[in-house]
């Protein structure tokens, strides 16, 4: 299970432009109501559950509404109280985005924290909506609590709202993150209990786990999870009802992550669960960005992977950059940075060809693989040397900001990256020290030098 802090948003996070495709979106959902069985009929709770996709919005939305049994108008089905709870809140979810589709499209487009926190307070605010009209309908009908979770799918990040015993979990290259706040029992050999999330409050885990946690039995909502996270192409995001929450372990869903489509992972979610015969399964899948995001995501790491200063960083501390790069074009000529002139940008060269000058005087020309602006990382934000497009160009770049923040919330993987860029800088100066020696020399003895001219690099200290 990864580490959530180096998912969400922090407050105060960059802003970037969303790199995921607009107007792809594969989403597919599985909605299997209760399946009664004889010996079903004594249970003395009904349970029932709906999907909710609204493909315009980007929104997917999990409600799974429980009750007592003798409850006025309770029948198994949907035209129950249950029933009837569940579609209040989803509608409610679905009327509170609507209403803001404005702020949606504008985050979509140019997105800022500013933009980000009215988003969450919309989620958060459908979320307490819902909670009292839940509650009201449990005043005529008896008591009636369910289980709410939505995503709304921002291009580049996703918005998670939970209340409940659902929950969302984030699936990226291998790796399973359950981002809402759900506990979970070692159900199957070998499964030892998850440890607590470092970033929920204190006893939040075991109030989310309790009958309280469900919306509607009071007129107050109770601990509602609103959360922003940054999303890298390949992603794939599954929200899962309460009754399959409380049957897939993390075991169980490191063997099903790597189902090939979005179809393909929503059955096998379904089909792993252990879920009663009386309770429904309820699952949706989405992936921003559709099938050609995966292969973008897989491209993006194995560049990193060949990035001098991430060469001792984990798969899992890749995948937090790869998560923060952002892709961009040059034309031929164009400068990528200018000697002197503030810069708060790391790049990577995908593809062709880019000269380094430094006064005036070429000092290098390099390739893919190359990167640039590193210094301005940790040093004053200003480039040392100018970089210049060759040819037409293709690069990957890191905000500054963002950069230090990942750092800072991953000290294992701070460690291992100043390491390498105090490497590279001992490398460079060894190397200019030893020119500045041998040219110093050669005017001593009379000789007519030229400038120190370095060998092809893999990037200059920019």
């Amino acid at each position: 299970m990864g580490d959530l802090s180096s998912l969400v948003h922090p407050a105060g996070a960059a802003t970037w432009e969303a790199p995921l495709p607009s107007t792809d979106l594969a989403c597919t959902t599985r909605e299997v109501a209760a399946r009664r069985s004889a010996s079903a009929e004594s249970d003395s709770r009904r349970c029932v559950g709906e999907v909710l996709y609204v493909p315009e919005l980007w929104l997917l939305a999990v409600a799974e509404a429980e009750s007592e049994d003798g409850a006025e108008g309770m029948a198994a089905g949907r035209e129950g109280a249950p029933g009837i709870a569940g579609r209040l809140a989803l509608d409610q979810v679905r009327a509170q985005v609507e209403r803001h589709r404005d702020s949606v499209e504008r985050f979509r487009r140019h997105p800022t924290q500013v933009l980000r926190a009215k988003l969450q307070d919309v989620l958060r605010d459908a979320f307490q909506q819902a909670t009292r009209e839940v509650h009201a309908l449990g005043h005529r009908h008896g008591a009636v609590g369910v289980s709410l979770d939505a995503i709304l799918v921002l291009g580049s990040e996703v918005l998670v709202a939970h209340g409940g015993r659902g929950e969302v979990v984030l699936l990226r290259e291998g790796l399973v993150h359950r981002l809402t706040g759900r506990t979970e029992r070692a159900e199957e050999p070998g499964d030892a209990p998850p440890a607590r999330d470092p970033t929920a409050p204190p006893g939040e885990e075991d109030e989310l786990d309790s009958a309280a946690s469900l919306l509607g039995l009071g007129p107050d909502a109770p601990v509602i999870q609103v959360l922003a996270v940054g999303l890298s192409p390949g992603d794939r995001l599954a929200v899962l009802g309460a009754s399959v929450a409380a049957g897939l372990t993390t075991v169980a869903l490191r063997r099903v992550q790597r189902a090939g489509d979005v179809d393909s992972l929503a059955d096998a979610l379904a089909s792993a669960a252990r879920v009663p015969t009386e309770r429904p399964l309820l699952v949706g899948v989405v992936q921003p960005g559709g099938a050609e995001a995966a292969v973008a995501g897989e491209d993006r790491l194995s560049l990193l992977r060949g990035v001098e200063i991430f060469r001792w960083c984990s798969v899992d501390e890749l995948l937090a950059f790869v998560g923060l790069t952002r892709p961009a074009r040059f034309s031929q000529g164009e400068l990528l940075l200018r000697q002197g002139a503030l810069n708060t940008t790391l790049y990577l060269l995908v593809q062709g060809r880019v000269g380094v000058n430094k006064d005036g005087q070429r000092i290098a020309e390099t390739g893919a693989g190359s990167i640039f602006g590193e210094m301005s990382m940790l040093d004053e934000p200003r480039a040392s040397a100018t970089v210049e497009a060759l040819t037409d160009i293709e690069v990957l770049t890191i905000d500054r900001d963002a950069f230090l923040q990942a750092l800072k919330r991953d000290a294992s993987m701070a460690v291992k990256v100043l390491w390498s860029m105090l490497l590279r800088v001992s490398s460079n100066l060894r190397t200019t020290s030893q020119r500045l020696a041998a040219v110093t020399a050669g005017e001593a003895a009379g000789e007519t030098a030229g400038p120190p001219v370095p060998p092809p690099v893999h990037g200059e200290d920019a």
